[in-house]
């Protein structure tokens, strides 16, 4: 995955890709700070609204899985992503507002807080079955785990972590 970092303003922001263990280059679509600067817009412009303005170039029309997550003073406020490819631009937007707004850890986002936040953006890529539990590095691979109730069979549980 690649991941963009940074906080309204676009002060100490950070921009890391990631590599997949083969040493294959990032894809196309990789995360930049526009990204960021998009999900506090548009969440900006739901407080005022308002429709958020077209997304900067960088943020492509291109489909894409992402992961956005908000955090305050380096704890956790809310992060929701989603796995399915689709439209990036549309894709920032929606998983911009569920995090704000839609975790159901936390409560909603209030205007007083934005200033404080900070905004991840993860573009999600080259998904892979596992060979084993084992099968994935830190900081390099997400990890989604899946399981069924077998009290419940019609349950299926699931989790991503991202590292």
């Amino acid at each position: 995955f690649s991941m963009a970092h940074g906080n309204r303003d676009g002060r100490n922001g950070m921009m890391t890709n990631g590599v997949l263990m083969n040493g294959a280059p990032p894809p196309p679509i990789t995360a930049v700070r526009e990204m960021v600067f998009y999900c506090f817009h548009v969440v900006e412009s739901h407080f005022q609204g308002i429709i958020p303005a077209p997304p900067p170039p960088a943020v492509t029309n291109e489909s894409a899985a992402v992961f956005t997550g908000w955090y305050n003073k380096g704890h956790l406020r809310g992060c929701i992503g989603s796995l399915v490819p689709c439209p990036l631009h549309e894709n920032l937007r929606d998983r911009a507002l569920d995090a704000a707004f839609n975790d159901s850890r936390f409560p909603a986002m209030e205007h007083s807080e934005l200033p404080a936040l900070t905004c991840n953006v993860n573009v999600l890529h080259s998904f892979e079955e596992a060979r084993d539990r084992y099968d994935w590095v830190i900081g390099t691979h997400g990890l989604t785990i899946s399981f069924h109730d077998h009290q419940r069979p019609s349950r299926t549980y699931k989790a991503t972590y991202l590292t």
